[in-house]
């Protein structure tokens, strides 16, 4: 090889040099920042929201507590991004579903699908549950604004496949009936895991009527709701 080669070489080598050294940190930041999301899952499903801190997730990701600021600057928009993270997971798992489902679909069928997708995932429920009351309250504009249009982005392809798979809901009703279905999981996911003053008082025969079985309601209601949609 000629000098000239040699150095344009070198050069060639050189230019490249720090674009990849910013692709490996940019690498390098995505998996530390996945670590701390699979961290703060792994204690979330053991522990409440209330009783876990952010020292404690540091310690389960093997990394300082002033490390995780740098990518969360409060402990709501940690779970902010980790309320989206499960969401995708969840539209990742129907999405699958309502692609291989017999269209028109069954009501019934639908709302066991949903059902299903929702009874091996407490902790996604309990995520939902706590989402307006708690996380949004304390992150920022930012960290909200990137969580509302991913959001938004999921729920209008599943919705239009919700609308392939039901015809009688209209163009852009798909959406609609999963911020439906939202609100109804967060109803009774609060109601059905009550405080343990609530729960002692509920056990008794009088006031069994307070007692309230998760799946059993959200297939019940689900299914009056897109009995309702289709009698239209």
């Amino acid at each position: 090889m000629t000098a000239g080669h040699l150095k344009s070489s070198y050069m060639t080598n050189s230019q490249q040099s720090p674009l990849r050294k910013r692709a490996r940190q940019q690498g390098q930041k995505l998996e530390r920042r996945e670590a701390i999301l699979s961290s703060a899952w792994n204690l979330f499903q053991q522990s409440s929201y209330e009783a876990l801190t952010m020292d404690t997730i540091a310690r389960e990701a093997q990394l300082a507590k002033g490390t995780l600021f740098l990518y969360f600057r409060t402990k709501e928009e940690l779970f902010l991004a980790l309320t989206l993270k499960q969401l995708t997971n969840w539209f990742d798992g129907v999405d699958q579903q309502l692609a291989v489902l017999l269209v028109p679909a069954e009501p019934a069928s639908l709302v066991e699908l949903l059902a299903a997708s929702l009874r091996e995932r407490s902790g996604f429920t309990r995520l939902l549950a706590i989402l307006a009351t708690a996380l949004e309250q304390n992150s920022s504009v930012e960290a909200i604004l990137v969580f509302k249009q991913e959001l938004l982005e999921r729920m209008l392809r599943t919705g239009k496949l919700l609308e392939q798979a039901l015809p009688f809901l209209s163009a852009g009703e798909g959406a609609r009936l999963l911020m439906q279905l939202q609100a109804l999981v967060i109803g009774l996911q609060h109601l059905a895991h009550p405080a343990p003053a609530v729960q002692q008082v509920i056990s008794v025969p009088a006031l069994q009527v307070f007692q309230v079985d998760f799946d059993r309601e959200f297939r019940n209601i689900a299914l009056a709701l897109l009995k309702g949609l289709e009698k239209r």
